[in-house]
C-alpha cells in the first residue's frame, strides 16, 4: 500500500485490515477479519476519531504501553510507557506529552499532543 495518512498508520498498527478500491480505501477493525467488501466499516476519513476521540486513542496508547523499549530488557517497566501527560508547558501554557524515551510534544489539546506523539511512535516503530 502507497502512502498512508497518520490516521491509517495507527489502524494499520492497531489491526485493522484495508480494502483499497483504487479511488477509496475502506477500513475493517481486527475483530472482524472476515467481512466482505460491503461490510467494511469505516471509510478513511471516519478514522480521523484517532485524532478526535479519546475512546479512539486511548487503546493505542495501552498497546504501545505494552511494548518493551528494549525487547531483552530484564527491567519490568522498561516500556513506552507514557512519561508526561498534561503537563503545561510553563512558557506557552499548552499541554504536553512524551512516551517514555521519545521526544517531547505539545499542542494546544491534550488530545492533539496525545495523537502527535503516537503518531511519532508508529513512524519510529515502523522503520
Amino acid at each position: 500500500m502507497e502512502h498512508l495518512s497518520d490516521n491509517e498508520l495507527i489502524a494499520v498498527f492497531m489491526g485493522f485490515s484495508c480494502c483499497d478500491t483504487g479511488q477509496d480505501r475502506f477500513w475493517n477493525p481486527p475483530s472482524q477479519p472476515q467481512a466482505t467488501v460491503n461490510d467494511w466499516e469505516y471509510h478513511t476519513n471516519h478514522l480521523d476519531d484517532f485524532r478526535t476521540s479519546w475512546d479512539w486513542l486511548m487503546p493505542v496508547v495501552e498497546k504501545i504501553s505494552q511494548i518493551r523499549c528494549a525487547p531483552d530488557s530484564e527491567v519490568d517497566h522498561d516500556c513506552f510507557y507514557l512519561r508526561t501527560f498534561g503537563m503545561l508547558n510553563a512558557t506557552t501554557n499548552k499541554p504536553m506529552v512524551r512516551l517514555n524515551r521519545c521526544p517531547v510534544f505539545e499542542a494546544d489539546t491534550l488530545i492533539e499532543a496525545t495523537y502527535l506523539a503516537v503518531v511519532d511512535f508508529i513512524k519510529s516503530y515502523n522503520k
